[in-house]
This record gives structure tokens, sequence and C-alpha cells, in this order.
């Protein structure tokens, strides 16, 4: 049975993870981390479960525990953000009532309101950032609904919020009018439904939740993450006879065949193996719940969310880039020190490229500040990239458009006077 590290040795242990190679071939890996709140159940089998999978796949995972035995969680998280230590894939499990977790493993219980915080301060996004895949293991950790069908027509966002945002921003008082705009956003989302928390606070990965009751102890709930990745490997085409009982001894070709199949859940990365998309993922989590499939649960009371970054929710992807702007941004009322506290920043741009487009919109009749806004985004390297990667959004695309076009003209002109009068020219 794999060991638990208590409080007094979990920094040590920590530091060994990061400071030692992912693993001793080199085989390209992924790490899959637990906060077990309640017990180690889930920890455990996996353990197992994943042993099999690297003596045989040309990938490797690492399973590692970060919720010592009978300590604070809010300690447990600090210390893991802290250490270095990058996780792929993360699982939180335990209770969960009122938007936070417990258990008899934990000395007292976590928020999602601790986590929102490390997720926006610019010292720990990135670790938050780097979470491909979330799951949340606790009852009524998710809603089917993101938005909320019941908000007043008058507060209602029909659409995109791109045009709220070029209505209402204001130059002159750019802080309270975004904080406005936040409002509006916000009376918009389903509040009951505790995954609009875990989107913006893991806003990289694909979240898998329960809607009302999670399978516990007696049900098996240390073979959900098993049935999840046998069903993935199902819906992705795998041969019959590859579909083996994931709790059981594996066949070597089973293995590496859950193994990449893992690997792809934990880093968006399919290898040679076709099938291996969100959408299946997705799928997959589904059928996990679905007694008419071989290895999964009598328990339809599910539900499993797109990664934020790329998706289509754009109310929900504002509010998380204007929540933690709110957070953090020091508050000074000029439009050219936002942008460039977001073009700083790498993790605020994925999420503000809405209010970016409205910044460059409000700014057309001070042509000299609309280019010195455009010149610091077009030199975010992230930023930039990220545009050009998400480019099947509108808003991303003309933003990366924009930028890209500003850039050839500042580049011509820049040219243009160099070789007009010669000042600037390099003499021999």
């Amino acid at each position: 049975m794999p060991s638990v590290t208590p409080l007094r040795g979990l920094a040590a242990a920590l530091a060994l993870l990061v400071a030692a190679p992912a693993t001793a071939a080199d085989r390209p890996a992924a790490r899959l981390c637990f906060f077990s709140y309640n017990n180690a159940a889930e920890y455990e089998a996996v353990s197992r479960f994943v042993a099999q999978l690297n003596r045989h796949a040309p990938v490797r995972t690492e399973v590692v525990e970060l919720q010592a035995f009978d300590t604070d969680p809010e300690d447990a998280i600090r210390a893991a953000v802290g250490s270095g230590l990058r996780c792929d894939g993360l699982v939180l499990s335990g209770h969960q009532r009122k938007r936070k977790f417990w258990g008899e493993r934990s000395d007292g219980s976590i928020k999602t309101k601790h986590f929102e915080a490390l997720s926006c301060a610019n010292d720990s996004a990135g670790w938050f950032h780097d979470v491909k895949a979330v799951w949340l293991q606790g009852c009524s950790t998710g809603g089917q609904a993101l938005l909320d069908p019941a908000v007043k027509p008058k507060k209602r966002i029909d659409g995109g919020p791109l045009p709220l945002l070029q209505a209402e921003i204001d130059l002159r008082d750019l802080e309270d009018s975004l904080e406005d705009v936040n409002g509006r956003l916000e009376a918009n989302l389903n509040e009951d439904n505790i995954a609009v928390d875990y989107l913006r606070i893991f806003p990289a990965a694909t979240l898998y939740t329960w809607t009302h009751k999670a399978p516990g102890e007696k049900a098996g709930s240390q073979n959900s993450l098993l049935f999840h990745v046998a069903q993935v490997s199902r819906l992705a085409g795998a041969p019959p006879a590859l579909y083996e009982d994931p709790r059981g001894r594996l066949s070597p070709a089973a293995a590496r065949r859950y193994g990449e199949v893992l690997y792809a859940m934990l880093t968006g990365v399919a290898l040679d193996a076709p099938g291996l998309t969100e959408a299946n993922f997705l799928k997959g989590w589904q059928a996990h719940g679905d007694y008419r499939q071989k290895y999964a649960f009598d328990n339809h009371e599910l539900k499993a969310f797109p990664a934020l970054l790329h998706a289509d929710a754009e109310i929900l992807r504002l509010n998380r880039g204007l929540r933690c702007l709110l957070q953090t941004y020091p508050g000074k009322d000029r439009a050219e020190d936002l942008v460039a506290y977001i073009a700083e920043h790498d993790h605020h741009g994925p999420y503000n490229d809405l209010l970016l487009l409205a910044l460059l919109d409000k700014t057309a009749d001070q042509p000299e500040l609309q280019q010195r806004l455009q010149a610091r985004l077009a030199g975010s390297g992230r930023l930039m990239q990220y545009l050009a990667q998400a480019k099947h959004r509108p808003a991303a695309a003309s933003l990366h458009q924009r930028l890209r076009s500003a850039t050839t003209a500042l580049a011509g002109q820049q040219a243009g006077s160099v070789n007009g009068d010669g000042a600037a020219m390099v003499q021999p």
C-alpha cells in the first residue's frame, strides 16, 4: 500500500520530486496529483493501475499524493504550489458541500475561494494553468448549466459580451466600469453550479464532476478514474480485445493502450493514437456512469465540461479574466497601464481578449495611444501564441489580425523613416 507523507516531511518529499527526473527512462511523462481529503482508496487504486501501465506503455504517469494525513488542506495546496511540482492532472477527493471540500484525512476544510485566490495571484497562477484535467470526486460538484436561465431580462447578455464591453467601458473611470461589467457577467452565471468556480480556477483543464451523489467507498469510488480511462479507450476506437477490466491484471497490450489514453487525458497529447480528443474524454466520463457499459457505475448524475481556455463559454471566460484583474491589478485608472499589466502577466491575456478589443476600439480617436497599446500587446509572445491557436474564436482571430497588421505597419513606418532621411542608418 502506498505510504502517505506526514506534513513535517511533505516539503522535503516535494523537493525530491521536483529535483528528480520524472522518469529514469527517456519516455514522455505526465504527473497525476491527488488531494485525498477523505480516504486514500482512490489514490491507492490509481497507483496500482498506473504501475501496470508504466511497465508496458511508451509513456509514463507518476501518481503523487499532496494531502498529508491530518493536515490543513489550505496548507497542503500552498505547499504544492510553492514547491514547483507541476501537476498535469488533479483529483480532489472527499466530501463536498457549500463550495468546500473536507474529509477524515484533512484537518479542516478548503473553500473554492481559497483556490481561486491562488489561481489569480501572479506568482501562482501558472501552477493552476498547467493542470489539463481535474476530477472533482465529491457530491454536487457540477450542475448541468453554466448560465442562469432565470436571469432578469435587463441583466441578460444575449450572444457574446463584446457589445457590453464596447458600450460600458469608460476610459475615464476604468476600474469602476470593469467592476460594473463583471457584475453583469456574474448575474448571467449559474451560481448554484460550482463547476463555474472550478472552471475559473483551472481554466486550461477539462473538468469532470458529479451533479448529485458521487460514488462512495461502498460503491467502489476508487474505480472511477479507472473506468473513465477504459471508456475513453473504447470510444476512441481501441480493438475490443484491448477493452479489459482496469481493476484486474492487464495484458501488456491493454496496459500499453490504457497508458496512452491516460497520458493523453492528462496532457492533451495523443501521440500516434487516433481518437484521443477532448470530445471523447467528455463522452467517456458520461459513459462511465452508464450501467449498460462494462466497467461503469449505475450513476447518471455526472457532467463533464471542456476546458475554459478554448471553449465557447465567452461570458465565463471573460468573467475569469476580469475577476483576476480586479483581484490583482494595482488599480491605476489608465488604459495603457492596464494593457501593459495584461501583457506582462501571461495568464491574464487569454481571458481578456474581448476586453483588449474593446480598449482598442475605445482609443480609436487617440491614434498614438492606440498604436502604443497595439505595440505592447504584439510584443507579448505568449498572448500572440494563444491568439494564433484560438483562431476558431472570432474575437481571438480579430485581435490576432489587428495586432499583426499593426506590427507590420509600424515596422514599415520605421523602415521608411530610416531609409528616408538616413539619420538612423548605421555607418560603415
